[in-house]
């Protein structure tokens, strides 16, 4: 299209804010087409070089301006052609920043001003305070209502130019607002407490996925709407402030993530019906797209405005999520790789790319970031990892996405959606066993009822094995730690005991001595084998093993065996299972027994007061067994081991083998 006579009208500048808050520049430019004389209305948004919005196109025709039919368009695109529209987005960059530092410091004093007089106008209706938003975008307005508060939001995202005249603006809005906010008080405190409260959260890309934001602030506004019964006209809420979102620093967004939706009615424009909130619209007004579409009916209903108490409990424990779930991450990620080493291969068939990828830094430092995925499988299974090392890389590979949930909270989780991109058995573990606050359970049962017809029952049952398995693991950790220490005591007496007789040839070496040192090292060589038997994932049952009751049936015996004469004067402890008396005493001897399940005093005292000590293998801890087996050897005291629980048969057994000897 051929244009001429292109003159932007250089007075006509008028920069302004829109709804949004968005600075743009407005200009006036005058043009002619075969003869006929047009005028263009133009908008420069603020720091965007050569592009435009045609506004409006007009013709000047029996000496007035008025709407030129047709497509404006194509003139927009002979515009943007011209050399003189280059020129004049040249000279508007130049003097926008500083137009709109002067047009902010403008709105933010009327904004202040507007604040004032609200609250001014508001105190004979139990004004406590008012605070201006840190984007000057909104009002919060905190009212006593029948002993409690009433907080009313009010948006100042309006139409502002420098042209405004800013004491009728100020009375203008002033008014407005007053009158609903008294009217609203009055009409709806009741009816408030009993409104709904939905929860929902703004949308974020997984970082598993192959999917990439392009800048690293994501701007989000919040809109909700509903369908006119009256006019069958769409009617829309005032658009939020923009929410804008730090991808780099996520963790100081969870707050701004989390949308709260107060089942409040709309009213429509049209015919003013009060019209049903229907949908919650998300949308990325930098990529000017869509985000999500939510039906109210099917978000999370949290309570009533009434629960005040106990809906901030519920978001608190979500804001806080993560903090809970670190208090269990042991126990998580021990649990979780313990699953996926049972079937490895399946497992890291289910990771994607990136995760893999993230995972294999660790054991390759230079993976090609654009590598396939099937290569970086082919590369896992070549390292030929050890058990330790497959739960390091399932730690590492899985701890991206286990942070978006956290970040994203229960009530983020879109789990059907979630399955296709974790694989059926990854989401299966991370819905249903995630560590979950007391307060977020009721909300979490859904997701874990999509496994199974259980649901939570058995999210709870195996938290509670996790939550033991990590318990356990602890007293495997010290009970390592205190084999450790002994063997390093049993070194350190065998060394004290070589030196004490290093001067004397091995022929003349105490007896003893020697007996005792072969006996130490038989100890040594025995806690060594216990170290190497520790598990370090499963729960062993030596500390669980059943006790048995002893039994005291006289034996019937061809030859009896004069125990009397050979126990005389004896104190005989038996370790391990029960007995109706524990301290009893036969012909001249006395039976002590200890169950040795606790280490209490009273074991230590039976240990030390023993003549001989007899152990039950069968019915003992290794614990209490080497307790008493060193401090058997250390005093030279008789121990004799048996699988026996009838105690004649003990007896006879001891003094048949000659344990005991006759004082």
């Amino acid at each position: 299209m051929l244009i001429s006579n292109v003159k932007p009208d250089l007075n006509s500048i008028v920069h302004f804010f829109d709804h949004q808050h968005h600075f743009y520049t407005k200009i006036f430019v005058y043009f002619t087409k075969n003869n006929q004389r047009l005028r263009a209305e133009l908008l420069f948004p603020f720091h965007k070089r050569s592009h435009f919005t045609l506004d409006t196109l007009e013709i000047y025709h029996h000496d007035q301006w008025t709407n030129k039919k047709g497509d404006p368009q194509l003139y927009g695109m002979a515009l943007a052609d011209h050399s003189i529209i280059a020129l004049l987005d040249k000279t508007i960059a130049n003097i926008e920043a500083n137009e709109k530092n002067k047009l902010e410091k403008k709105f933010r004093r009327v904004v202040s001003e507007l604040a004032a007089r609200l609250a001014e106008e508001l105190k004979s209706y139990g004004l406590i305070d008012f605070e201006i938003s840190a984007d000057y975008l909104n009002i919060l307005i905190k009212v006593e209502k029948n002993g409690g508060v009433c907080a009313v939001q009010i948006e100042t995202n309006y139409y502002f130019s420098q042209s405004v005249n800013e004491e009728e603006l100020i009375e203008e809005i002033a008014q407005q607002n007053v009158v609903k906010i008294i009217q609203n008080l009055e009409k709806h405190t009741e009816a408030k407490e009993n409104q709904k409260i939905f929860v929902t959260t703004i949308p974020l890309l997984n970082p598993i996925s192959e999917e990439e934001y392009k800048t690293d602030i994501l701007e989000v506004s919040i809109q909700s709407a509903g369908q006119c019964p009256s006019c069958d006209g769409a009617v829309f809420s005032s658009q939020s402030s923009p929410i804008n979102i730090n991808l780099r620093s996520l963790e100081s967004h969870i707050d701004d993530l989390l949308i709260m939706v107060v089942d409040e009615p709309l009213v429509c424009n049209e015919c003013q019906t009060s019209v049903k909130k229907e949908r919650i619209l998300i949308k990325d007004l930098q990529a000017n797209k869509p985000l999500a579409e939510r039906f109210i009916d099917d978000l999370v209903l949290l309570g009533t405005l009434g629960d005040h108490e106990e809906l901030q409990r519920v978001l608190t424990a979500a804001v806080e999520h993560r903090h809970f779930f670190h208090r269990f991450e042991e126990s998580f990620w021990s649990a979780y790789s313990f699953v996926a080493l049972r079937k490895w291969d399946v497992y890291i068939e289910e990771l994607t790319r990136k995760e893999l990828w993230h995972a294999l830094q660790n054991f390759y430092p230079q993976v090609p970031k654009n590598i396939s995925k099937e290569k970086l499988l082919s590369r896992v299974k070549q390292l030929g990892l050890t058990e330790e090392e497959k739960g390091i890389f399932w730690m590492k590979a899985n701890e991206a996405v286990i942070r978006h949930y956290l970040l994203l909270t229960v009530f983020g989780w879109a789990v059907k959606k979630e399955i296709g991109l974790l694989g059926q058995n990854r989401a299966q573990f991370i819905f249903q066993y995630l560590p979950i606050p007391t307060e977020l359970k009721p909300f979490y049962e859904k997701h874990a009822s999509i496994f199974t017809d259980k649901g939570i029952h058995e999210a709870v049952k195996l938290q509670k094995t996790i939550d033991r398995q990590h318990e356990f693991l602890k007293q495997l950790q010290q009970e390592n730690g205190r084999l450790t220490e002994k063997l390093g005591e049993s070194y350190k007496r065998i060394s004290e005991l070589e030196q004490s007789t290093a001067t004397i040839t091995h022929e003349f070496r105490s007896k003893t001595d020697i007996l005792k040192i072969q006996q130490l090292k038989g100890l040594i060589e025995e806690l060594k084998f216990e170290l190497d038997q520790i598990p370090q994932h499963q729960v062993e049952a030596d500390e669980q093993k059943e006790g048995i009751v002893l039994s005291e049936e006289p034996l019937h015996q061809e030859e009896p065996v004069s125990l009397e004469t050979i126990l005389q004067g004896k104190s005989i402890l038996i370790l391990g299972g029960y007995r109706a008396k524990q301290t009893r005493e036969e012909n001249g001897y006395i039976i002590q027994t200890h169950d040795a399940r606790i280490l209490d005093p009273t074991f230590y005292e039976l240990v030390r007061q023993a003549d001989v000590i007899i152990v039950l293998t069968r019915f003992i801890s290794h614990r209490a067994m080497w307790e008493a087996k060193e401090y058997a050897i250390l005093e030279e005291k008789p121990i004799h081991f048996t699988a026996f629980t009838n105690i004649p048969t003990i007896l006879t057994e001891i003094v048949s083998l000659k344990i005991v000897q006759p004082s």
